[in-house]
């Protein structure tokens, strides 16, 4: 599905804000990027996105150059949902999420079929009563939920989320993450930046550590999220251990923090 071969990004600044990574990522696969903040991570994913292009190396999608793409191409095979989403105008949520289908529409209005797909995905992520909220009015959780249903209307092979669970309460994180998990089941490949080590280790199928824009681990959760590596990169210590279930726990350790 994706190769990222010797990737680097260097800022205006001159500044290195990724240096030289490495992946290939098949298809069906929920692949999570941690590290500490200014390691990289969504530097890296607007690269994959194509919002940024890379300043060493390249990356393919489905074997062919990022680059090769027109953005209409593009958008029906990638979705991106990024960390910082602004909208100045009024518009109702269902509007926002029928944005994701401008791709196919080819300059025509809407039609009835591309409505209904659009309140189908405001269904799946349990937000069909938002449809006729002015997205300026939403709570942060709320808006989430809304754009991520516009990322689903994009019908999208591969799902770029940054910080996806950001703004959501426990129970929408968690449904959220098994939306992740049934899109995999469909085939559809995600790759998702995020802080919560916990969550990452619950529902990831593999994970990519990064620190001062380098690739350090990359494995399933089990292989990466080790107590050494995890204290030299974040500066505390973590408790792993697993669950009756087999599933793999993380949390720092708030006395670790001087």
């Amino acid at each position: 599905m994706l190769e990222i071969k010797k990737v680097s990004y260097q800022a205006q600044s001159l500044k290195w804000l990724v240096r030289n990574i490495s992946l290939a990522v098949p298809a069906g696969q929920f692949l999570c990027i941690v590290g500490p903040n200014g390691a990289g991570k969504s530097t890296l994913l607007r690269m994959i996105s194509n919002e940024l292009v890379p300043t060493e190396g390249f990356i393919r999608l489905k074997h062919r150059n990022l680059r090769d793409y027109d953005p209409t191409e593009l958008a029906k095979v990638r979705a991106y949902l990024a960390q910082k989403r602004d909208m100045a105008f009024p518009f109702r949520a269902l509007q926002i999420v029928l944005l994701g289908r401008h791709p196919y529409l080819q300059g025509r209005k809407e039609s009835s079929h591309d409505v209904l797909f659009a309140q189908q995905q405001l269904q799946r992520l349990q937000s069909s009563h938002l449809a006729e909220r002015v997205y300026l009015t939403l709570s942060g959780g709320e808006s989430t939920r809304v754009d991520m249903a516009r990322v689903l209307s994009q019908e999208p092979e591969l799902l770029l989320l940054d910080e996806p669970t950001n703004h959501l309460d426990p129970y929408y994180q968690l449904e959220l993450l098994e939306l992740c998990r049934s899109l995999v089941n469909e085939q559809k490949t995600i790759i998702a930046v995020m802080h919560d080590l916990n969550l990452v280790a619950q529902y990831a199928d593999r994970v990519v550590l990064l620190s001062e824009g380098r690739l350090v681990l990359q494995g399933q959760p089990n292989e990466v999220f080790q107590r050494e590596p995890l204290r030299e990169i974040y500066g505390v210590d973590f408790d792993i251990w697993q669950n009756s279930q087999g599933r793999l726990h993380i949390m720092p350790v708030a006395s670790a923090v001087a």
